[in-house]
């Protein structure tokens, strides 16, 4: 249930639902560019490159992240959630990674994960 969604958000949603999606995916590709692509997908790749210590990312990664994750559920779009539920976890790694900083970036995301 979308109870939680403001009802002028609501009523987009139910009576222009082509609308309400391509305004979901204007907002994913513009999120996409704000992040240089990191924000596409479902993160694998982001999320594999911080375990191995190979990639840091931006501290904006997993709210960008998280917005384009919440765009493309609100538009009803049949995607996944799990996966990039990790990726916004091990970007919350990179994030306190940048704080805190006593430990490899690895342990970070694998914790945040």
């Amino acid at each position: 249930s979308e109870r939680w969604l403001p009802p002028r958000i609501r009523g987009l949603r139910a009576q222009r639902p082509a609308m309400f999606g391509a305004l979901c995916g204007l907002g994913v590709a513009l999120l996409g560019l704000a992040s240089s692509g990191t924000s596409h997908g479902s993160g694998y790749g982001e999320t594999r490159a911080l375990l191995a210590g190979d990639l840091v990312l931006p501290a904006a990664y997993p709210f960008l992240k998280g917005l384009s994750l919440l765009l493309t559920w609100l538009s009803g779009i049949p995607g996944g959630l799990f996966v990039p539920s990790l990726a916004i976890g091990a970007g919350i790694g990179n994030l306190l990674q940048y704080t805190i900083g006593q430990a490899p970036l690895p342990v970070y995301a694998a914790l945040a994960m």
